[in-house]
């Protein structure tokens, strides 16, 4: 079975709550899930600090490991690589549109969601 689950990378000045409401008050088909969990298409979404945060490391080719938060996004239902491409577009143009720096960790590249 294949792992369909995957992470963004994200740099904010924004606190892990701000970035939670941003997702769930403007990516349509957001809802809030018990703890800090966002259900959106069959999957779940939290965030982690991340302690290997970093910035003197921004400019390397691993930046993307030591930016502030994780947003782990895992399968919850039936999905295939087609539901989770989707999704990456999804949050990856929305903190793009809001000018936050982001970065995908998963085993697909960010360049073959576009193509």
């Amino acid at each position: 079975m294949q792992d369909f689950s995957f992470t963004i990378s994200i740099n904010s000045e924004k606190s892990e709550q701000e970035l939670f409401n941003l997702i769930l008050n403007e990516i349509p088909e957001t809802v809030k899930e018990a703890g800090a969990h966002i259900r959106l298409l069959n999957n779940i979404m939290k965030f982690d600090k991340n302690y290997d945060y970093d910035p003197n490391l921004f400019k390397t080719e691993d930046a993307i490991y030591h930016y502030k938060y994780f947003l782990d996004i895992f399968p919850v239902g039936n999905v295939d690589l087609e539901n989770q491409k989707k999704i990456m577009k999804i949050l990856l143009d929305f903190f793009k549109n809001k000018n936050i720096t982001r970065g995908l960790i998963a085993e697909i590249e960010e360049k073959e969601l576009y193509e």
